[in-house]
């Protein structure tokens, strides 16, 4: 991710998303590929790519994966599972608004609103700049993105949960979030409070600024940066149209 976020939390990030169902949504990009690929789709780039969520099912579906991510505390993560699963997947320290890999790939994905973290319009269109910079004409990329649609119809609210942890510590993640309509941005305080199995606590707090789009302004931004978008959905179901209940909508476009 960028933004600088998940350096102290990244440490807990698979134990707050233990639970998501990242092969349902590999299965999901593997659709979109066959659906909308014009080539065998054979390498691929990850942006934002967190602690390998998505690129470790993916490599050993027998993709050529790269990912690149800010944090470093997520890529060293990420690194340790991949050398568990012999998995070949590379990963790069570097910012997706900016970064240079050296070659180009047959598609890039971006997954779980990293695109929504490059908050201001400059820094979402110098992302999908580096997107497109990355992709031969007509290769393809992915991603999700809040639905602006949904965000203003049920804004988010406070919430706090708490994660047990092996052993008998315990993690009590709090989000507060506060949303300018003005900016089309949700501003969300995140509060983690770590406690050990012998009961010493440790405390952090990171500010999680999310961009939503609505589709109409996701399409025009992709132009500008050189792609036609080719399909928008509910994310992640490729043969539904998002609406106001479906606060993840996903964008497939064509590098022109």
């Amino acid at each position: 991710m960028s933004g600088g976020v998940f350096q102290d939390q990244g440490g807990f990030y698979d134990l707050f998303y233990e639970s998501k169902d990242y092969q349902g949504e590999c299965d999901f990009v593997e659709a979109a590929f066959n659906r909308f690929a014009t080539a065998p789709i054979k390498t691929v780039l990850d942006l934002g790519c967190g602690t390998g969520g998505h690129v470790l099912p993916l490599s050993a579906r027998g993709y050529g994966m790269t990912g690149v991510d800010l944090s470093q505390t997520m890529l060293n993560q990420a690194r340790r599972k991949a050398e568990e699963a012999d998995s070949g997947a590379v990963f790069l320290h570097g910012d997706v608004r900016d970064v240079e890999v050296g070659r180009t790939f047959d598609a890039v994905i971006s997954m779980f609103a990293v695109m929504g973290y490059q908050a201001e319009e400059g820094d979402l269109a110098a992302a999908f700049a580096t997107a497109r910079r990355h992709l031969e004409p007509g290769g393809l990329f992915l991603f999700d993105i809040w639905n602006g649609a949904a965000v203003t119809e049920s804004p988010p609210e406070a919430n706090s949960r708490e994660f047990p942890e092996d052993g008998g510590g315990k993690v009590i993640r709090s989000t507060d979030p506060v949303l300018d309509e003005a900016r089309q941005v949700v501003a969300v305080t995140i509060r983690v409070r770590h406690v050990s199995p012998q009961g010493e606590e440790r405390e952090s707090q990171e500010l999680h600024s999310v961009r939503y789009l609505f589709p109409d302004e996701a399409v025009n931004l992709l132009r500008d940066a050189g792609f036609e978008t080719v399909h928008v959905c509910a994310f992640p179901d490729l043969d539904r149209e998002a609406n106001a209940d479906d606060w993840n909508m996903s964008l497939v476009a064509k590098a022109v």
